[in-house]
């Protein structure tokens, strides 16, 4: 019933709102970088550069570093990842092709296969369902209406071969009402669904030894305290390059005082540009992996 009485609002909101959305969205920065999400995500190819790290008191407990490339025509993809869980190093090369995803530990001297639950049809059909084009029209405006106290905040700077660069730099006290809402409650579950979880090699052969994530969960006091974005933007609307920090506060189960920080960092290149080849994987040396224990570690 609540779930109905949400949507039933959210409608309203969109109806009544009408005509005045399009007016409160008329920002350059904002509007520059909505166009740049959608079309990134169109991308048919692209060089992936992530690195991520989350502190808690100013003590790092991850640090991940990956570089991913695809082709949604080939369909395929090639990567190597490497992470730091307090100490705890590992790397992998990664790949997904034939309709199977592999994993290597460089540790190791096997490919662990996870093959794909659902069919291309059944895949095909769960993307039609979450790209539903009225859908996202109908919450592309839900999100122009609650986010217009801050679209101002998208600063623009012009830079060389037409490119743009988005600055965002919001405190807590910038950051609207609803999504400082909504941002405490997933900051309360997620951390919970993270606390302490052990990953162990018995269900994870792929790892060389049993990984603990120490993520603090948040019972109370939790506030986002910092959201920040820097964006380069080509002449033809794709992210090229991002930086995003976030700065969490809040109290654990025991009241002892978390301060969390998370940065990433994203760049793209040779986008639409990145042609792979098949990898060679010895099949005497590859081992099929039940994936229900990848689906239950992340549940959340």
């Amino acid at each position: 019933m609540k779930k109905k009485i949400l949507v039933a609002t959210v409608l309203s909101a969109v109806l009544v709102g009408g005509v005045s959305l399009k007016i409160y969205a008329d920002n350059d920065g904002y509007e520059l970088y909505k166009e740049a999400i959608i079309k990134t995500h169109t991308l048919n190819s692209t060089t992936m550069k992530v690195e991520s790290t989350v502190k808690d008191n100013d003590t790092t407990i991850n640090q991940i570093e990956m570089e991913v490339k695809y082709n949604l025509q080939q369909k395929l993809m090639q990567g190597n990842a490497a992470m730091d869980m307090e100490g705890e190093n590992q790397s992998f090369d990664l790949a997904y092709q034939n309709n199977g995803f592999y994993i290597k530990n460089s540790d190791q001297d096997v490919n662990y296969l996870v093959k794909d639950a659902k069919s291309q049809a059944e895949k095909k059909e769960d993307f039609k369902s979450i790209h539903n084009p009225e859908l996202m029209r109908i919450m592309e405006h839900v999100f122009d209406a609650l986010t217009v106290s801050v679209h101002d905040d998208f600063k623009v700077i012009n830079k060389e071969q037409g490119q743009k660069e988005i600055d965002v730099d919001l405190d807590n006290g910038d950051i609207p009402v609803v999504f400082r809402e909504i941002g405490q409650y997933m900051v309360k579950k997620g951390t919970k669904a993270h606390e302490n979880v052990t990953m162990k090699t018995t269900e994870y052969p792929f790892l060389s030894a049993d990984i603990i994530s120490n993520m603090p969960a948040f019972v109370s006091d939790i506030q986002i305290d910092k959201v920040k974005v820097k964006a380069i933007i080509t002449k033809d609307s794709i992210i090229k390059n991002q930086t995003f920090l976030m700065q969490i506060s809040g109290k654990d189960q025991q009241g002892k005082k978390h301060e969390l920080e998370i940065h990433m960092k994203v760049d793209n290149h040779d986008m639409n540009q990145t042609k792979l080849d098949s990898v060679k994987i010895d099949k005497n040396k590859q081992i099929l992996l039940d994936h229900s224990p990848l689906q239950e570690a992340h549940h959340f």
